[in-house]
């Protein structure tokens, strides 16, 4: 169907050529022959020979539309593309300008998506023997042309992500920044947020001088989240947030010369260690525990891939939903305050499962210790006290742990709390405390 309508174009610009154009004409009717022929690549050099042998501006206009054709019959994407554009800026009184832009566009995505010219035309045959892509050139043209284009917020994702692979991160979040002004309703602005957001982010991370960076980075998550609320991102963009925050509290430290020592607990800082390694590796890490405790949110934002379940129940649906995740690379960690059943079943449901996942028990010593005496500990008597913070994930843990094994479990946050009547019918009484109980 392509052939025959380009062969119908063909036929109508055969009957514009002028009496004078003789020579330019033979080259352009043998041109033709060889197109229908099939003989693409003879034809679009006919095509060119007639445009330089023609006087008349309608013979070269002509010739270079049905070099077009030629080119694109071929599979040359940029031989199409040149022609474009020759015809675009030699000849803009015949060009379709809508349906031109629109083929760069086509063009420029072709190459983005991993299509490549032959470097050789007689070696076309062989697949690794190929020109290099052209897509930014391609896409950069087109958008200077028809800027406002429909195609033009997705051309402009495509050279952000181009632009960050070559090493030219500025260029890559002007092109972000500009979607975000100039398209702020299109389907991308919501990705250009993210990846503007992460890529100052990274840039504040190799140190920003005053901190511009990292300041723009968390306007743009805050205004991610004003304007996306429901966004399934959103979990995503307050770790990055936490993190940011982190970034601009520590430099402000430094230039008022503070001295800063990392005191993070080394257990914690383990399963940071991990997840960031998931990322590097391409692996999902999976972090058992609480998705709003202050500790999982710092894990999880080592990653972008993070994801934090609960409990082995969590973890089955998580699989369920998508049934290829069972061959997926995955890691898995645990909250150090991690009730030890709940990792243990976890784990065991992983080893069933899953074909490829890393498996780091990073429950605390300490904790795993505490967890086993209170057990005892409740086991034996007949009202258990537990003391801590109420907020304290450790101390609901040791709560929730001594009610299996007692009746009567009473949580308190310090001695005041206690009332006689704890104490009713109680022959031994049971006192453990959390972690960080003082």
């Amino acid at each position: 169907m392509k052939k025959r309508i380009l062969l119908s174009v063909l036929a109508a610009v055969a009957l514009t050529t002028a009496a004078d154009d003789k020579e330019a004409t033979n080259s352009y009717m043998a041109g033709r022959t060889a197109y229908e022929t099939g003989d693409y690549r003879e034809a679009a050099e006919k095509f060119e020979d007639a445009e330089l042998l023609g006087d008349s501006t309608a013979v070269k206009a002509n010739s270079v539309l049905a070099q077009i054709s030629a080119w694109r019959m071929c599979g040359l994407l940029y031989r199409e593309f040149e022609a474009i554009e020759k015809l675009l800026a030699s000849y803009p009184e015949y060009a379709d300008f809508a349906a031109l832009i629109q083929r760069e566009y086509e063009i420029g995505e072709a190459y983005y998506q991993g299509r490549r010219d032959p470097s050789f035309w007689s070696l076309r045959w062989i697949p690794w023997l190929v020109d290099d892509d052209k897509s930014i050139e391609v896409f950069e043209k087109a958008l200077s042309r028809a800027p406002f284009s429909e195609n033009a917020p997705g051309a402009r994702l495509r050279l952000a992500y181009l632009f960050d692979q070559k090493g030219e991160v500025k260029k890559s979040l002007e092109q972000l920044r500009t979607i975000i002004r100039e398209f702020p309703d299109s389907p991308e602005c919501k990705y250009a947020y993210l990846a503007l957001g992460t890529g100052l982010y990274e840039l504040s991370l190799r140190g920003d001088g005053d901190g511009r960076y990292n300041r723009e980075a968390l306007d743009v998550f805050k205004t991610f989240q004003e304007k996306y609320p429901d966004a399934s991102e959103n979990d995503w963009v307050r770790r990055h947030l936490i993190l940011g925050r982190d970034v601009q509290a520590a430099r402000l430290l430094e230039e008022r010369g503070a001295q800063i020592m990392d005191a993070t607990c080394p257990h914690v800082l383990r399963i940071h260690r991990l997840v960031e390694r998931a990322e590097q590796e391409g692996r999902t890490p999976l972090i058992i525990g609480e998705d709003h405790h202050p500790e999982v949110i710092a894990a999880a934002s080592r990653s972008s891939r993070s994801v934090v379940l609960g409990n082995a129940e969590e973890l089955a649906e998580w699989l369920a939903a998508v049934p290829t995740r069972r061959t997926e690379r995955l890691l898995a960690v645990a909250q150090t305050t991690c009730i030890r059943s709940i990792w243990e079943k976890c784990v065991n449901f992983l080893k069933k499962e899953c074909t490829n996942a890393e498996i780091f028990d990073t429950i605390c010593d300490a904790t795993q210790k505490r967890q086993s005496e209170a057990a005892d500990i409740a086991g034996r008597v007949d009202v258990m006290v537990v003391v801590g913070d109420r907020k304290s994930a450790n101390t609901k843990h040791l709560s929730e742990i001594c009610s299996t094994r007692c009746a009567r479990v009473y949580q308190i946050e310090g001695a005041e709390e206690l009332r006689a009547d704890f104490l009713n019918g109680c022959s031994v009484a049971g006192l453990t405390a959390g972690a960080s109980t003082p």
